[in-house]
């Protein structure tokens, strides 16, 4: 099942940055990445690294529930 947050950085992923993020895995990380930008948990010049580790294949199988419509 994907969640909110899950949705939200696999479109902002894909849209900003043109990369596929998988539902599972990647998408749960990095929704919690977001997810803790949002609340303030680090500091602007502090830099991130977000590790995607792949399983873009998934993706396809779940574009129209993720991605809205261009």
């Amino acid at each position: 099942m994907v969640n909110d947050a899950e949705r939200d950085a696999i479109t902002l992923m894909t849209r900003h940055e043109g990369v596929p993020v998988d539902s599972a895995n990647s998408g749960r990380a990095l929704g919690g990445l977001i997810d803790q930008i949002r609340r303030g948990r680090f500091k602007r010049v502090e830099p991130l690294l977000f590790w995607h580790t792949g399983g873009a294949p998934a993706h396809p199988a779940y574009a129209k529930d993720l991605l809205p419509a261009p």
